[in-house]
């Protein structure tokens, strides 16, 4: 279609009947001249818009200017009506433009356009207590996508990003928490915490490699878990290849590969790591070879991997897992002191209140942490199919097991920990959650760990760091916390019940 300017008429008329501004005749006869100035430049919109958003000029006189004119005339002709790809552009450009103006205060416009419901705003306003500007940013938002929140899409909450990247106080996953806060969403922002695999993929000479393989892993339906590996050794490879200063990994030959693999298997100080972590780092680097070799030249055309080496790595590994006795600790009293502590700690918020649950059901039950935390509260604990007078913890998700199993049960075979998942459900029932969305599980459900504020669920950095804090108290500072705890509250337990038997 073709774009016309809107007559100045109408303009005042948006002025004192939508703004219900007082001294309509006064405002409007000091924005008459930019936007005079905006005609005689750009006879038509289309001209306007041939500029690039953040190229056009803004057109002054004293202290007013053309903005509330250009957002006038997008929302009176319906500018960003439509969901076609033109009507994303237009809002795209739209956005670019009025967040490329300077410093503006719009917030009064969403509500009195009837693109923000009194309600939402003050929602959005108590958010803004601490005074970061944003309500001010979301109202850009809303006039440069010209829609109500709850008609919001992927790609018009991709935009806030484009209106000032990086920015930690506005962004696409702030705007998700606002519009989960407010139900138009079942699933909250995400904060990505970086990884070692995001250094890989910006570094200088081999960035483009890893984000090759990176993108592979992500096709492969690769966990985040698994990523995270990969993206480890692959660090190391690459500090390894610049401390050599090759250029690539093309001309790597087998004493080469030698020490690669005497580098990955000790520290800093020489220090020997054990033939699991190893073996884990190794075969990571191997699976990165096999994927690359023959169709990059990052890589020899032939990989003459010390197969020998390595199978004997792996071996020791095995030995070292059947060898061991499921303990973690040095102290064999420590699992139980922990339990016992967390069991008469009195927590000092909501979290703690969780990280509690959280152990006393790891102590009581063989389950894994990712499991647990991405439990549902809705029927999670149910009779055992072949002892029905037992429980044990459940989820129709097979995505969040890591060995995939759909209706995989894990028996809980202790009293605190059947105590802290029905303490667990109870709360969840009278905290009346909202069902947030598991991108493990592809599913929406209201989760046991649920929390009423970002991170809206549980996560492993604050249970480790209710852990270390105890461990503290209890005089135990020392005891890192490794994962391999886990098996050894769980060890215990099963033993325990062995000897009541």
């Amino acid at each position: 279609m073709t774009l016309e300017w809107t007559p100045l008429s109408e303009f005042r008329k948006f002025l004192k009947n939508t703004l219900r501004l007082n001294h309509v005749n006064q405002v409007f006869s000091s924005i008459k001249n930019p936007v005079l100035q905006l005609f005689t430049t750009f006879p038509a919109p289309d001209n306007w818009l041939a500029v690039p958003p953040e190229e056009r000029p803004t057109f002054r006189h004293r202290d007013s200017r053309d903005l509330w004119y250009v957002i006038f005339w997008a929302w009176h002709t319906g500018f960003c009506k439509g969901n076609d790809v033109v009507a994303q552009y237009r809002r795209n450009d739209l956005v670019c433009y009025l967040s490329t103006r300077g410093r503006v205060n719009l917030s009064d416009f969403p509500v009195k356009m009837g693109l923000l419901k009194n309600s939402e705003a003050e929602h959005i306003r108590k958010k803004d207590s601490n005074r970061i500007g944003l309500f001010n940013k979301l109202s850009i938002h809303l006039l440069g996508v010209m829609k109500p929140l709850g008609d919001f899409t992927e790609e018009d909450i991709a935009l806030a990003d484009v209106m000032r990247p990086n920015d930690k106080r506005y962004n696409a996953k702030c705007l998700k928490d606002i519009l989960f806060e407010l139900g138009y969403s079942d699933e909250p922002g995400r904060r990505r915490q970086r990884i070692l695999f995001d250094d890989c993929c910006e570094h200088p000479k081999w960035g483009d490699i890893a984000r090759e393989f990176r993108e592979h892993l992500k096709r492969s339906n690769s966990l985040d878990y698994y990523i995270r590996k990969a993206g480890s050794a692959l660090h190391k490879f690459f500090k390894w290849l610049d401390q050599h200063g090759e250029s690539d990994a093309s001309s790597l030959e087998y004493e080469d590969f030698l020490d690669l693999f005497d580098y990955i298997s000790k520290n800093n100080d020489g220090e020997e790591f054990s033939a699991k972590y190893t073996g884990n780092n190794l075969l990571h680097i191997k699976l990165f070879f096999d994927w690359g070799k023959g169709s990059h030249t990052f890589f020899p055309t032939y990989v003459d991997w010390p197969s020998d080496l390595y199978s004997g790595i792996h071996r020791e590994a095995q030995e070292e897992t059947y060898s061991g006795d499921g303990l973690a600790f040095d102290d064999p009293n420590f699992p139980m002191l922990m339990k016992e502590a967390i069991e008469n700690y009195h927590p000092e918020d909501d979290v703690e209140v969780l990280c509690c649950a959280f152990w006393l059901i790891i102590a009581s039950s063989p389950v894994r942490k990712t499991y647990l935390l991405n439990l549902q509260a809705e029927e999670c604990m149910l009779p055992l199919p072949n002892a029905p007078s037992a429980v044990g913890l459940y989820s129709p998700y097979s995505g969040i097991e890591k060995a995939k199993h759909r209706n995989g049960q894990f028996p809980i075979i202790d009293s605190a920990g059947l105590r802290a998942v029905e303490f667990l459900q109870k709360r969840s029932s009278d905290k009346a959650f909202r069902p947030i969305r598991n991108e493990r599980a592809d599913a929406s459900y209201v989760h046991l760990f649920q929390l009423e504020k970002y991170p809206w669920i549980l996560n492993e950095r604050q249970i480790y760091r209710f852990f270390d804090k105890i461990a503290e108290f209890i005089g135990h500072g020392d005891k890192k916390r490794e994962g391999s705890w886990l098996q050894t509250l769980s060890h215990n337990s099963h033993c325990n019940r062995n000897r009541e038997q």
